[in-house]
């Protein structure tokens, strides 16, 4: 896949993004059909039914473990630079996981000192966040918060809240991208860093990301993605600058 990364900022109240390119189950969240949602059902539950897998660092989704080498850096880089020789460099700041599924991210950035809130739609996978943080001595002081929400409900209770906000390897599996971006930027601080992390809609990644990840190799499961749902960079871009 192709993967690209920068920062730089976005002008309204100096709020900034970074991007790399690198039912039962579903939360009780109150909406009409007429209200917009950020929550696809069926992606819901298709994570949901990873969730006896969700921490094998060798198992279908192996690839979420393996990027974290690549995304706790980037976060880290973003927000502080990259000159801090802490083991907890981001001690005090207050980060939002959206779509944390099971807390692969969430563990790992708390390991650095961060201050993180996951949130998913699936209480599967947000009990499953909840019991595994409980299983790791490393962050047993610093402990995720984790709430079964969407973006959109979070971000009106928590409206310029985040030093930094990560949805890294959601973006692609939402309904509504437009309403997502929005809420992401709206619950970042002035001054604060939106992370997105997602595939580039190009032909070497419907290749490599699907065809030979998914049924090549089958290193993920078969169906995880969809290639018109993947984004170009000035798509994203663009949609970001709207979210100002």
């Amino acid at each position: 896949m192709n993967f690209t990364i920068f920062c730089r900022p976005i002008s309204k109240t100096s709020k900034s993004f970074s991007r790399i390119r690198l039912q039962s189950n579903i939360c009780k969240i109150s909406y009409s059909n007429e209200k917009k949602t950020t929550v696809d059902e069926g992606e819901v539950q298709r994570h949901s039914n990873l969730m006896k897998d969700w921490w094998d660092p060798k198992g279908k989704i192996m690839p979420l473990h393996s990027l974290n080498l690549l995304r706790v850096p980037f976060v880290r880089d973003g927000l502080i630079g990259g000159s801090e020789k802490s083991l907890t460099p981001l001690a005090e700041k207050k980060l939002l996981d959206v779509g944390c599924g099971g807390g692969i991210l969430s563990e790992a950035l708390a390991r650095v000192g961060a201050n993180v809130t996951g949130i998913d739609a699936s209480k599967e996978l947000i009990e499953l966040a909840q019991q595994h943080s409980n299983m790791d001595p490393k962050i047993a002081n610093n402990k995720p918060t984790y709430y079964c929400t969407t973006i959109e409900e979070h971000s009106k209770q928590f409206s310029n809240h985040y030093d930094g906000v990560v949805a890294s390897e959601v973006i692609e599996h939402v309904a509504d991208k437009d309403l997502f971006t929005k809420c992401c930027v709206d619950a970042l601080k002035p001054g604060g860093k939106i992370f997105v992390t997602t595939p580039n809609r190009s032909r070497l990644t419907q290749v490599l990301g699907i065809w030979v990840a998914e049924y090549v190799l089958k290193v993920i499961p078969q169906g995880t993605h969809e290639y018109d749902k993947f984004m170009t960079p000035n798509e994203l871009t663009s949609m970001l600058e709207r979210s100002k």
